[in-house]
C-alpha cells in the first residue's frame, strides 16, 4: 500500500463571519478545503452559530473564492 502526500496550503481568508485559516489540498483536479478548528470554534462562539454551521458555511466560501480566483471569467463554476 502506497501512501499520497496531497500538495496543500494554508490561507488566512476573509469572510462574512470573520477572518479564517483554511487548509487546501490538491489531488489530480480536486480540490478540497478543511477550516482550522481553532477558526471554526472562534467564530461560532463569536456569531453565536453552532460549529458544525461555520465550518460548513467556511468551507463553502473558502471554495467558491478559490474557484473564483482559478477560474478565468472570475465566476465560481460549481
Amino acid at each position: 500500500m502506497q501512501r499520497t502526500k496531497l500538495e496543500r496550503e494554508i490561507r488566512l481568508i476573509k469572510t462574512p463571519l470573520g477572518e479564517a485559516r483554511i487548509k487546501l489540498c490538491f489531488f489530480k483536479n480536486e480540490i478540497y478545503c478543511y477550516p482550522e478548528h481553532e477558526s471554526v470554534a472562534s467564530l461560532a462562539k463569536s456569531s453565536g452559530l453552532g460549529y458544525k454551521e461555520v465550518y460548513h458555511a467556511l468551507k463553502t466560501f473558502a471554495l467558491e473564492s478559490v474557484l473564483r480566483e482559478l477560474s478565468p471569467s472570475g465566476e465560481a463554476d460549481l
